[in-house]
């Protein structure tokens, strides 16, 4: 069975006091399986995450966005697609193809903060170039912009009226938000990546 593992560290770590953003990433990580079995952190600003594939991207932009929420903070992820072929009951001594994957990308990033690795080549090239502009527009929202995208991928099913009234603000300013940070294209890249690994 082929599974995703997401590695990555935080962007600008030093410039917040870990007691303010470890709980938020803890959080999110913890949404996607139990520590240590599915994901750790270490070196004081890195995690991993071992998860299903179909599941990865969203996985990514959610780390990103609980970090981004303090402003100076961001993530980088890398996310390897493969076959696990050892499962420790801590996630950071198992190992296989999508932690070879991941950690060979996540060393290749550089100035980017998110891409993907996979045996497939040509699925691979065309996932990372339309997640690398997409995390282009993601790195480049507000903090308030990435509250409302926060709340709004949270609460899926919500309307726009019913995710401004718990925002306190109004419908006007959520539409205008989904409008500056193209929401609808953002939705667009993560279905899009769910039905590509849906096929595979």
């Amino acid at each position: 069975m082929k599974y995703a593992v997401l590695t990555g560290d935080i962007i600008n770590s030093t410039q917040e006091l870990s007691v303010k953003w470890l709980p938020e990433l803890k959080a999110v990580l913890n949404l996607y399986g139990q520590e240590p079995e599915a994901w750790e952190t270490y070196r004081g600003d890195s995690f991993q995450l071992l998860l299903k594939m179909e599941d990865a991207l969203e996985a990514a932009i959610a780390i990103k966005l609980s970090m981004m929420q303090f402003g100076a903070l961001n993530a980088r992820v890398a996310i390897g697609l493969g076959d696990v072929s050892y499962q420790s009951t801590k996630v950071t001594e198992s190992n296989g193809e999508a932690f070879i994957r991941s950690g060979k990308t996540f060393d290749s990033l550089k100035k980017r903060t998110l891409a993907i690795s996979m045996d497939k080549p040509l699925i691979e090239e065309l996932l990372n170039g339309i997640i690398d502009f997409g995390a282009y527009i993601i790195d480049g929202w507000s903090v308030s912009t990435v509250k409302v995208i926060r709340l709004a991928l949270a609460n899926p099913n919500k309307t726009q009226v019913e995710l401004a009234k718990m925002l306190e603000v109004s419908q006007a300013n959520v539409s205008e938000t989904f409008s500056r940070a193209a929401y609808d294209k953002i939705l667009q890249m993560m279905q899009l990546y769910r039905h590509t690994i849906s096929t595979l």
